[in-house]
């Protein structure tokens, strides 16, 4: 079984299918139903690079150089990244909201609470809001 690599090759591959979440109540279609958005899971190597984008150098109180990951940017891009729909670098769609890329357009469109609620959906499909005590149950099945 040491050598036995059919389970990791018969996994989905992380390119998963895309995921709908009802991000606001306030966009709907023609019927009133509310507007699912579509965003689709990126790899861990994906994540990295975008965290690493994040990450900012400066000169600490001690006069040594520090770095700090600016959350709030990693999260707008992430988001940025994994939607699909709707396409947040349309020029149109920004530009009726007023909005400069796809980062500041999607902040315009939801209110703060909406925001963060689709920033946990996604983080759940990437795996990171996943209870551990949940996985080693599952492992010792």
């Amino acid at each position: 079984m040491a050598n036995d690599f059919k389970a990791f090759m018969n996994a989905p591959k992380i390119a998963a299918a895309e995921m709908t979440y009802v991000a606001s109540l306030r966009y709907t279609d023609e019927n009133g139903k509310p507007v699912e958005w579509r965003f689709r899971p990126i790899s861990a190597a994906a994540n990295e690079a975008l965290y690493t984008d994040c990450t900012h150098k400066f000169i600490g109180p001690t006069g040594k150089q520090e770095t700090k990951v600016d959350f709030e940017e990693y999260q707008a891009r992430l988001l940025a990244t994994c939607m699909t729909y709707p396409s947040l670098n349309n020029a149109e769609l920004q530009a009726h909201f007023g909005a400069i890329g796809a980062e500041d357009l999607i902040k315009k469109m939801l209110l703060p609470g909406e925001y963060t609620n689709l920033f946990k959906a996604v983080s759940q499909a990437l795996g990171f809001e996943n209870d551990m005590e949940d996985k080693i149950k599952e492992a010792k099945n």
